[in-house]
């Protein structure tokens, strides 16, 4: 609910506020912008992790630590998802403040 009403207080400031207001709202979209990247960079590397393991055949190698590679492979699994649910919701984000202050911008 809180994103949708900051969209509305975007489309109707005042032409003097909005300008004011302009610095403000490009340092938040750049802060969306860096953590969804960061959670991109993330979720690339747990990719590279899952691979490796699977490539390297730990489980095989070393049958005493099967279980703490496969619990390994679970939680960084579900970290994968959450990293990739907020690098989605940060970019969504970003593009609803595009449109809106493109929207007041431009007057379309």
């Amino acid at each position: 609910m809180g994103i949708f009403s900051f969209v509305y207080y975007i489309i109707n400031l005042d032409d003097s506020l909005f300008k004011a207001e302009q610095d403000i709202i490009l340092y938040n979209i750049l802060l969306l912008s860096v953590i969804g990247l960061l959670c991109f960079i993330n979720n690339i590397i747990y990719m590279v992790g899952f691979f490796i393991i699977n490539q390297s055949g730990y489980k095989e190698k070393y049958p005493k630590l099967k279980f703490f590679v496969e619990r390994f492979q679970k939680i960084n699994f579900i970290y994968f998802i959450i990293e990739a649910l907020i690098c989605f919701f940060c970019f969504f984000v970003i593009a609803i403040f595009s449109f809106a202050y493109l929207y007041k911008m431009y007057n379309l």
